[in-house]
């Protein structure tokens, strides 16, 4: 009994020094191994994130793929947008035609004049309108009053989607070439009245980026003209019921202007790129017809030799 109470104290007294030591051989042993195990966990997160990133060569593989993808689209994207705008266009000449037929409804089948102007012929800039305001006035297109107005503002069915906002007059589209993008200007008319006075009063002022088929003195060869005409001074209309091929007679078409005898205001190379030009015909149907096949002149022996689509009242 002693030994051992000898021996429990001794133990007891030597208790702080074994707990070190085992302290000392825990860290020895286990530390270490924690150590290396957190090592092992950062290289492991290490290796992950350089799998999750992308080395040079698959970045530019894939901006390969991208511009190529690009290459093929676009021309398919310009394609549709061309489209887009060649059928708005024709639903715009569709409109027109269908206001200028009721038009014709309520004034004795007459064809709409081109241009009015007053009998006082020594001021040129007195004009009572032209077929755009005259529609517009009447109702029987709509389309906004621009009067006031130093650019073109809002819709409206007069505008081509591929007309661009300049005055075709200030920049010389009337004499430009049927392919020059000055041809895709507006023309601007302020319809005016006369007063009880003899007076003429500004009426309301129509932007539109359509031609028609019309000439300012001979309203006997063409649909539609300037009345009373300049040199003649005719002034009786002519008549839907007056045309002999009216599905091949020309009517409205891109344009900015009536064509006053020079070829190169027959329509304006506006759509798929210049290669076609849209036109409402007589028979108020509308189509799109490639601009390479337009007379080169308003000679009878090129009208004739190319006859699609007609220009001329008597035109074979």
């Amino acid at each position: 009994m002693r030994y051992a109470e000898r021996d429990y104290g001794r133990l007891s007294r030597r208790a702080p020094q074994i707990r070190a030591a085992r302290l000392d051989i825990y860290t020895a042993h286990a530390l270490p191994h924690r150590r290396r195990a957190a090592g092992d966990s950062i290289a492991r997160a290490t290796w992950h994130r350089a799998l999750r990133a992308f080395t040079l060569v698959e970045l530019l593989v894939v901006i390969g793929i991208i511009a190529l993808l690009l290459a093929v689209l676009l021309p398919a994207i310009n394609m549709a947008r061309e489209h887009a705008a060649t059928t708005a266009c024709l639903s715009n000449l569709r409109q027109i035609g269908q206001a200028i037929l009721s038009y014709a409804g309520d004034n004795k089948d007459v064809i709409i004049p081109a241009d009015l102007r007053g009998d006082d012929f020594s001021d040129p800039n007195i004009r009572l309108g032209n077929w755009a305001t005259i529609l517009v006035a009447g109702r029987y297109l709509s389309a906004p009053d621009q009067t006031g107005q130093p650019t073109p503002r809002g819709p409206s069915v007069l505008r081509c989607p591929k007309g661009e906002d300049f005055n075709g007059f200030e920049v010389g589209a009337y004499e430009a070439p049927r392919d020059s993008p000055l041809q895709a200007g507006y023309w601007k008319r302020q319809a005016m009245h006369v007063g009880a006075n003899g007076q003429t009063v500004p009426g309301i002022t129509v932007y539109t980026w359509y031609g028609i088929n019309a000439d300012f003195e001979m309203g006997e060869e063409y649909p539609t003209f300037r009345v009373p005409a300049e040199t003649t001074r005719r002034t009786k209309l002519n008549t839907f019921a007056q045309l002999r091929c009216p599905a091949d007679l020309a009517l409205v078409y891109d344009g900015f202007f009536h064509h006053d005898g020079q070829a190169n205001l027959m329509g304006h190379a506006r759509h798929n790129r210049g290669r076609l030009t849209n036109y409402l015909f007589a028979d108020m149907h509308v189509q799109s017809i490639r601009t390479d096949s337009l007379p080169a002149s308003f000679d009878d022996a090129d009208l004739n030799a190319r006859p699609f689509p007609k220009f001329k009242l008597k035109q074979r």
